[in-house]
């Protein structure tokens, strides 16, 4: 257990579909002070409804792993309808908009990690104000980069506020039910 900082909207599927965030997030600003955020996958800063409901927000932690509509599809594998150009201009114009904190979360895995020059660009293009240097830590079928790998892939945003899942500081936890907690990681106990 710990005390939480944060409120945050992710979960298993993209947290900006969900029907009820419009009265969810006023709902939350009145049981608690604590800073709300998102964690998205950028594919639909396009939606009016979806911009409205994120500029209510503080923090915006929003996903880019793809230089290129080729790696897009490869990697992300949007729904149908979903484009890699979309996508970019939804995340320029998301930051023009959003007052709080604005964050890129960059997956590095062994599909990416040669264009990080690319990512670098494009990351500056949208001027987040952090940028989430990451590689799958968690159970996944993706292996994660070594620790010297992502260090190295981290210079190339060395002119950027950047943070790495290896070197972060985390809090403290004890999860309420352990197994709860290995069914949502999709491990099994």
């Amino acid at each position: 257990q710990t005390n939480p900082d944060v409120i945050t909207f992710s979960g298993t599927g993209e947290p900006t579909l969900a029907q009820n965030m419009t009265e969810a997030i006023p709902l939350i600003r009145k049981l608690s002070q604590k800073p709300m955020a998102i964690l998205t996958n950028s594919t639909l800063f396009t939606d009016l409804n979806v911009q409205n409901n994120l500029k209510k927000l503080d923090i915006i932690v929003a996903k880019l792993d793809a230089p290129t509509p080729h790696l897009f599809k490869k990697i992300n594998q949007p729904a149908e309808g979903i484009t890699f150009e979309q996508t970019i201009e939804g995340l320029h114009h998301m930051r023009k908009q959003f007052t709080g904190k604005f964050a890129l979360q960059i997956m590095f895995m062994n599909n990416n990690k040669k264009y990080s020059d690319k990512l670098a660009d494009l990351a500056r293009s949208i001027q987040p104000d952090e940028i989430q240097i990451n590689t799958p830590l968690r159970h996944s079928n993706i292996p994660p980069l070594p620790k010297h790998e992502l260090d190295t892939l981290q210079k190339t945003f060395s002119d950027m506020n950047t943070i790495q899942v290896y070197t972060s500081t985390r809090p403290k936890t004890k999860p309420l039910d352990k197994l709860e907690l290995l069914r949502r990681r999709r491990k099994e106990p």
